[in-house]
């Protein structure tokens, strides 16, 4: 009897798969936990394994997590390993797709909120209070595996509302406007573009692809807050450091 070696090796790469996916996940973080620990991140009460299930995430200077996860199959006869991803807690719901791919990995059609609850730990840090909420439409973002910027896109809006920040012996409060941002890309680097709903440019970042991270806030942004700057200067504060 012949037999088809492409039939066996179809079979055999299809049993694999099938046994890495429904290894109990208790099992992958048993090997993974001391990795996460060394980042301060920890998994509790993790359910079902690599292809679907759940998880709560605790990392630093953040609430609790829960993290729901479900692959999408079909994506394997595009040379791509999708997986649907929620993360969500009192303070926050986003989801979106993480897609892994042979040249690198990225994030697609990501949407939620996140409130000022979420923001309460970095606040506190630094004495301060917040109030408002983040929201994101249809964010993208790619990155190779040697850490090479792709595309990225998508929308942000802040609903607005006051910060109260320690100015030397008192504390000065700001009512900062509502905004909404625009994120794209180009042939140089990521772009961040936020106005105000009247589209007056308040803040603008970038992030080139060689590492460097660069952010202008504007004099509009200043003058919305009603702090006062000096004549003929159109910028704020100007921000320029190496990220990677």
């Amino acid at each position: 009897m012949r037999i088809n070696l492409k039939l066996v090796v179809l079979f055999v790469a299809i049993y694999v798969i099938t046994l890495v996916a429904t290894v109990p996940l208790s099992w992958v973080i048993h090997y993974g936990d001391p990795i996460l620990r060394s980042l301060g991140v920890r998994l509790e009460q993790p359910q079902g394994n690599i292809w679907q299930g759940q998880s709560q995430v605790l990392v630093p200077n953040s609430p609790e997590l829960n993290v729901e996860w479900q692959v999408r199959p079909s994506g394997l006869f595009t040379a791509r390993l999708p997986y649907d991803v929620r993360v969500s807690n009192a303070a926050l719901d986003v989801s979106g797709q993480v897609q892994l791919r042979p040249t690198g990995m990225g994030v697609e059609q990501v949407s939620g909120y996140v409130d000022e609850a979420a923001f309460a730990q970095i606040t506190q840090a630094y004495n301060s209070t917040l109030q408002g909420r983040l929201v994101m439409s249809d964010l993208s973002a790619n990155v190779g595996w040697g850490g090479a910027l792709g595309e990225a896109a998508g929308e942000l809006s802040w609903s607005g509302g006051p910060v109260e920040v320690p100015m030397g012996r008192s504390r000065q409060q700001f009512d900062v406007p509502q905004m909404q941002g625009r994120i794209s890309s180009d042939d140089s680097a990521w772009l961040v573009a936020i106005n105000a709903l009247d589209n007056t440019s308040l803040i603008q970042a970038e992030l080139s692809r060689e590492g460097q991270g660069q952010v202008t806030v504007q004099r509009a942004m200043a003058e919305r807050l009603g702090i006062p700057v000096p004549g003929g200067r159109e910028t704020l504060v100007e921000i320029s450091q190496k990220v990677f």
